[in-house]
């Protein structure tokens, strides 16, 4: 009786975490805050949009301000997308790198597109 009801335990909890993963938002889960270049590469597009939203958030007032007017979380998105591609394309095929820090690329991005001034 108790492998069973530990069986069914099991499969609920693994269900219960399934369904939750379905609930999370686009901004979520970021775990990049302080990887490598090595790491950035092989992560997924969900985690690189949510660390860069929050990198936005930071360090750019601007951006950050705009967001939190606009009460709106999603408006938020379009820029993380672009520093996402902005880090992706800087970081192309360049395997020397790989040790340096994601946000050395992620604050020359929102530099170059005048988001730190």
């Amino acid at each position: 009786m108790k492998r069973i009801v530990g069986i069914v335990f099991a499969i609920v909890i693994a269900f219960g975490i399934s369904g939750c993963s379905e609930n999370k938002k686009w901004y979520e889960h970021a775990t990049l805050h302080k990887s490598t270049i090595k790491v950035w590469k092989k992560a997924t597009q969900e985690d690189k949009l949510a660390t860069s939203a929050d990198w936005i958030l930071t360090a750019s007032p601007r951006i950050s301000n705009e967001i939190k007017n606009s009460g709106n979380i999603d408006n938020l998105k379009p820029y993380a997308n672009e520093l996402v591609e902005c880090i992706n394309k800087s970081i192309d095929g360049v395997d020397t790198i790989d040790d340096q820090q994601t946000t050395q690329s992620a604050i020359t991005c929102m530099t170059l597109m005048g988001w730190l001034k």
